[in-house]
């Protein structure tokens, strides 16, 4: 289980999840980006984007194959696009966290970065940014 200042609290229970944040419900919808690790897909965030209902998600797609830099570039202009102006959250597990760390002071429109299980300090990819 875990919470936040605002009163949203997230329980977890092997793979079943659910939020409550009473706050939440009078607030616009947010956008959220969501960058998958080095063996996931895409796919792997949606179980929670069920959750949270009144939110606009962009999964994310890339390949390991691609050199980071590459990868940090096209994801960029991905969101750029999709997003425009509007602020964007964005949630990086593992290497996708390390992308997003790479896209923080990329993108103006960013609202906040949120890594999972990212390797800084834990693997050479993390040499990129030092």
């Amino acid at each position: 289980m875990g919470s936040n200042p605002n009163g949203g609290t997230i329980f977890f229970e092997k793979h079943k999840y659910s939020y409550n944040n009473p706050e939440q419900q009078k607030t616009k919808v947010k956008n959220v980006v969501y960058i998958h690790g080095a063996n996931s897909s895409a796919r792997s965030f949606r179980y929670i984007q069920k959750c949270l209902p009144d939110h606009k998600f962009l999964n994310i797609e890339y390949s390991v194959e691609i050199p980071l830099k590459v990868n940090i570039s096209k994801i960029q202009k991905r969101i750029q696009k999709e997003f425009a102006t509007k602020k964007v959250s964005i949630v990086g597990h593992s290497l996708g966290g390390v992308i997003a760390i790479g896209l923080h002071n990329k993108l103006k429109i960013l609202d906040r970065t949120i890594t999972i299980s990212a390797p800084f300090g834990g693997s050479k990819i993390v040499e990129y940014f030092r």
